[in-house]
């Protein structure tokens, strides 16, 4: 029952009190405007992207937060 925002807050929160990794969270939403990636920002989400997208454009996205591993396997 909670919109993405309050999910994100909720989350941060949990990373807090727990002592945990902060984990990249990035809004996948319809709007574009300056306001709702404010609101998106200060709700503790890293980035935004904007709906439509592409493809390459979420790989770009997942590129920029989340490394690679450090000791492949295979």
């Amino acid at each position: 029952g909670l919109d993405g925002y309050a999910a994100s807050r909720v989350i941060r929160d949990q990373e807090s009190q727990r002592g945990l990794a902060r984990a990249p969270i990035v809004a996948l939403t319809g709007t574009t405007g300056e306001e709702d990636r404010k609101k998106c920002r200060d709700s503790g989400m890293d980035d935004h992207l904007s709906k439509p997208f592409t493809m390459e454009q979420l790989k770009e996205m997942c590129g920029k937060w989340i490394s690679p591993p450090e000791n492949p396997v295979g």
